[in-house]
C-alpha cells in the first residue's frame, strides 16, 4: 500500500471538488494536496514511530497522510491528554514527536523496541498507535497494522456530507476520516463540540451524516431548540462509544421521523464492526461481515476481521481461538444481543453483584430527569455501596426523599444510594462520554 494517499490525490480527476470544511474555509483535494507537499519529514525514517499531536486541520491531516505512506507508525494525539504524553511517549516507543509544525527527535528509555513493532517494521508496513481511556487502570496502547487495518475502506462509495465528532485520537473519529476520505466524500470539522454550535453546523453546512455519542445527543436534548433549526439534509444518526438508553433512543426517533438512527460498535482493538439493529428504535444488534462472536458467561467475546496487533504495553487479550473479551454484559434475544454494561461496573454489595446501569436506566426514563450517574463507592459494612450523582431538567428538582421513594417503588433497598448529589451540570471527557465516577 505505498503512497495510498498520495496516489488517491493525484488521481483524483477533480481538483477543486471539496473534501474538508474547516474554521470556515473549504478545502479542495488540490489544498490537501499543496498542504501534503510542504510538510517535511525527510529525516524521518520507514518503521519510525511517531507522536502526531494535533486535531482534524489541514496541516496535521497532511502529516497524517505523508508518515502513513513513508511507512511509519503513527501515534495521533491531541492536547486534550496532555498529562499523559509522556506516559503514551515510552509506552509506544516513539522515536519522533510532530507538534506545533515542529518535528523533533525523542529518545525512549527502553534499549530494544517491542518484539509487534520489531515484527511490523519487518514487513515494512505502516502502523497505528491508539491509547484506550484508561477507565479501568492505565490506558493500554493499542498496535495496528494499517494493511489489514485499511481494507475496510477498498469499496467505500457513500458520498454522504458528514460531519466529524469525534477525536483524532480516537478510533471512531480516524473511520470516519479515513471512509470519507476514501469514498470522496465532504467531511465537516467543527472548531467546538457544544450541542448548539453542532447542530447550528450541521444546518449550515447541510450535513447528511451525524457519528456521535449518547451523552452528546442527551445533552442536546436539554439544551437545543430543535424547532429553530433546519436538518432536513440530515439522513443518518450514528451513536455509540457508550451504552444509549432505550427512552431517550424513542424520543429522538419520534422527533427525527424521517432520520435513520443506527447504532455503531467498535473497539480500538478491533476497529468499527458492521451492525445491524433490529429496528431503528431498538438497542438490540447483531455482528455482521466476516465478524465471528459468541457469548460466553453473559459476555461478548469477538474474532474480528482485521485486529489489532496486540498492546504494547500489556499481555495479548486474545484466547487460544483468536476470540478478544470485550467485557460487555449483553442479554440475548434470538439472534439479537443488547448491551447492558461492562463487568467492569457491576457493584458487589454485601456479596451480590448488581449492574448499577439498571438504576441509571430506570432514572433517565423520567421526565424530571437531565442526566444521572450511578456507580460504587466503598462501604465500611457492605464492601461496596451506590452513590447518584443526578442533574434535572430546570424547574422541576426533587428533593433526596422524593429521589429514594421513586427508586425504592423499582427496585429493592440494596439499590438505594448511599450517597446522593444534586449536580447542575454533568461531568463527561473531551470525546463527549460520560465520567461516572467523580474526580
Amino acid at each position: 500500500m505505498n503512497n495510498i494517499f498520495i496516489n488517491r490525490l493525484n488521481s483524483e480527476k477533480n481538483k477543486n471538488k471539496e473534501l474538508i470544511s474547516w474554521s470556515n474555509k473549504t478545502l479542495t483535494y488540490n489544498d490537501i494536496l499543496k498542504a501534503y507537499n510542504s510538510v517535511n519529514i525527510k529525516n524521518v525514517k520507514k518503521g519510525d514511530v511517531v507522536a502526531l499531536i494535533g486535531d482534524y486541520e489541514p496541516q496535521s491531516i497532511a502529516y497524517l497522510l505523508k508518515l502513513i505512506d513513508q511507512g511509519c507508525v503513527v501515534v495521533p494525539l491531541t492536547m486534550d491528554t496532555e498529562k499523559q504524553h509522556d506516559y503514551f511517549f515510552e509506552s509506544a516507543q516513539i522515536d519522533w514527536i510532530i507538534k506545533n509544525d515542529k518535528l523533533e527527535k525523542y529518545s525512549f528509555k527502553k534499549n530494544t523496541k517491542h518484539n509487534l513493532l520489531s515484527k511490523l517494521i519487518d514487513l515494512g508496513n505502516p502502523g497505528l498507535v491508539l491509547f484506550s481511556s484508561g477507565t479501568t487502570g492505565k490506558p493500554k496502547a493499542i498496535l495496528h497494522d494499517l494493511v489489514p487495518f485499511f481494507k475496510r475502506y477498498t469499496d467505500a462509495n457513500k458520498s454522504i456530507t458528514t460531519i466529524s465528532f469525534l477525536l483524532f485520537d480516537h478510533i471512531g473519529g480516524l473511520n470516519t476520516f479515513f471512509y470519507s476520505f476514501f469514498a470522496g466524500a465532504k467531511i465537516v470539522f467543527p472548531q467546538e463540540r457544544t450541542p448548539n454550535y453542532i447542530w447550528k453546523l450541521i444546518e449550515k453546512e447541510k450535513v447528511e451524516l451525524l457519528p456521535t455519542s449518547p451523552s452528546f445527543l442527551r445533552l442536546s436534548k436539554t439544551s437545543v431548540n430543535f424547532n429553530e433549526l433546519s436538518l432536513n439534509n440530515l439522513k443518518l444518526v450514528t451513536y455509540g462509544t457508550e451504552l444509549m438508553d432505550s427512552e431517550l433512543l424513542k424520543w429522538y426517533v419520534q422527533t427525527f421521523d424521517k432520520v435513520d438512527f443506527r447504532q455503531t460498535y467498535g473497539l480500538s482493538e478491533l476497529g468499527i464492526l458492521k451492525i445491524k439493529s433490529e429496528s431503528k428504535d431498538s438497542l438490540f444488534i447483531t455482528i455482521g461481515g466476516g465478524t465471528k462472536f459468541k457469548i460466553k458467561n453473559n459476555t461478548l467475546r469477538i474474532k474480528a476481521e482485521y485486529p489489532m496487533l496486540g498492546y504494547l504495553n500489556s499481555p495479548s487479550p486474545f484466547d487460544e481461538d483468536g476470540f478478544y473479551d470485550t467485557k460487555d454484559l449483553v442479554e440475548k434475544k434470538d439472534d439479537y444481543f443488547k448491551i447492558i454494561g461492562r463487568e467492569s461496573e457491576l457493584v458487589n454489595i454485601g456479596g451480590q453483584k448488581i449492574n448499577p446501569i439498571d438504576l441509571e436506566t430506570f432514572l433517565l426514563s423520567d421526565d424530571r430527569v437531565a442526566d444521572a450517574s450511578v456507580f460504587g463507592i466503598p462501604n465500611k459494612i457492605l464492601g461496596n455501596s451506590l452513590q447518584l450523582n443526578i442533574e434535572f431538567i430546570e424547574g422541576m428538582e426533587m428533593d433526596k426523599k422524593t429521589i429514594n421513594k421513586i427508586i425504592l417503588e423499582k427496585f429493592p433497598n440494596i439499590y438505594r444510594p448511599s450517597v446522593v448529589n444534586v449536580v447542575s451540570k454533568s461531568k463527561y471527557n473531551h470525546r463527549y462520554k460520560k465520567m461516572r465516577k467523580d474526580g
